[in-house]
């Protein structure tokens, strides 16, 4: 099995990790397991399943804790300073990597 990071630079309160444990094969999104810090890790699986509703959702959990709005929430995930990582890579080029097209099509255009 591989060992994933998925790391949080949480914007308010200084560095946030949780550890995936993937599978060789992740078709299956039941095959994953979060660990650490789960505040974050829907969008990560939100990512793994190119699920566009649960990355919406998640964004507007974070409305008031990361930012005032859902625009700023998705603009300071996806900073590159500041922004949350997901297995050592970045929200952005983790959508790419796992072909999540829908996910990573929402981010560009509202970024």
């Amino acid at each position: 099995m591989k060992y994933l990071l998925i790391g949080l630079l949480a914007l308010s309160s200084g560095a946030a990790m949780a550890k995936v444990k993937m599978p060789e094969a992740t078709s299956n999104v039941k095959a994953v397991k979060f660990v650490g810090d789960l505040k974050f890790s829907a969008f990560c699986k939100a990512v793994i399943t190119d699920d566009l509703a649960l990355f919406r959702t998640s964004i507007a959990r974070q409305v008031g804790t990361v930012a005032s709005n859902r625009k700023d929430v998705l603009r300071k995930l996806t900073s590159e300073e500041q922004g949350m990582t997901c297995a050592g890579s970045s929200l952005v080029e983790f959508a790419k990597q796992r072909d999540a097209d829908e996910v990573h099509a929402f981010i560009v255009q509202q970024v």
